[in-house]
């Protein structure tokens, strides 16, 4: 136990100190909604940051849409020939998505922000053209999605040391998917993207050594509050689309309703201190009533966790990198 936890801490020091040796590569998975698309425009910011290549999963949008954003995303900050796969349109029990109406609102203000400049390779999801990808260019895995094609990597033969930074899961709070309009569930305990595929969240839990999990637990401290959407705020950067997207969403905003969930886990990629970890074990339910909870298991996994999210720095982070 003691020497995973060293591995980790490696691990950690990679992902926040490696400035000045390379360019640290990322490969990205997501579910391509607007909050992955925040995300992935924070590490396009970042000189000393290469995204190797893109996989999108079933989630806020249909993979094939969401291929098609992330292909303009791209293509907007001069990346045309950065890959972009397109990943599983449903879980391996195909049980569980997000509401509809969500998923069209999503898809219609990716498209509306990015424009149509969308040309370019989008290529059908191939492990083994990924894992080389991993193997050769890629320091860290960030995982903004359900799981399933991480769990199709593993199938395949990801190497299970690789660092990879996971958003999802709630820990020690309560679930978010009764937060959804339209949408119900007596599953109280569970977050978005580890209920979409429990079961791939079960299997890269235990299969993968060095994970960081960016849980609710996290981003409950990190919420995206109405100072993000006076442009004063963005320090000259309030021509990116990070900004436009926000006054797209501002109702959720001023709801109270929105907080930074995956822009906080690229953040850990750029600087630690945006969150305070902790670790523990744990085991992922798979019955029904709790698909995708994590409970804390002694014999479970041992994970390292974000205890809580560290606002300021994310704060001072984004709108001045943006």
């Amino acid at each position: 136990m003691k020497m995973r936890l060293l591995l980790i801490a490696l691990c950690l020091s990679v992902i926040s100190c490696n400035n000045d040796i390379k360019r640290k590569g990322i490969f990205v998975d997501t579910d391509c909604g607007v909050d992955d698309v925040m995300a992935i425009e924070l590490l396009l910011s970042q000189k000393n940051i290469n995204i190797t290549g893109i996989s999108c999963v079933h989630g806020l949008t249909d993979v094939n849409d969401g291929a098609k954003i992330m292909r303009c995303l791209l293509n907007k900050y001069g990346h045309k020939k950065t890959p972009v796969f397109i990943g599983a349109n449903q879980g391996i029990i195909p049980s569980a998505s997000f509401p509809d109406e969500l998923k069209k609102h999503t898809t219609s203000t990716g498209f509306k922000l990015l424009g149509d400049n969308c040309n370019g390779k989008i290529e059908h999801f191939d492990a083994d053209e990924i894992l080389t990808i991993i193997e050769k260019s890629t320091d860290t895995i960030l995982a903004l999605g359900p799981l399933t094609n991480i769990n199709n990597l593993i199938k395949s033969g990801l190497n299970r040391s690789v660092p990879t930074v996971i958003m999802g899961g709630a820990i020690n709070v309560e679930g978010n998917l009764n937060d959804s309009e339209g949408f119900h569930t007596d599953n109280i305990y569970a977050e978005w993207n580890f209920f979409c595929d429990a079961l791939a969240a079960k299997n890269s839990v235990e299969y993968l050594d060095n994970i960081v999990l960016v849980p609710l637990d996290a981003t409950n401290s990190v919420k995206i509050d109405s100072t993000y959407l006076n442009e004063k705020n963005w320090r000259d950067n309030s021509t990116s689309i990070s900004f436009k997207i926000l006054q797209e969403i501002a109702e959720w905003i001023q709801r109270g309703q929105y907080y930074a969930w995956d822009p906080l886990a690229a953040a850990f990629i750029i600087d630690s201190g945006v969150l305070e970890i902790d670790s523990t074990n744990v085991e992922i339910k798979l019955n029904e009533k709790e698909a995708g909870r994590i409970i804390h298991n002694l014999n479970g996994e041992k994970i390292i966790y974000g205890k809580y999210g560290n606002k300021k720095e994310f704060d001072d982070l984004l709108l001045s990198n943006l």
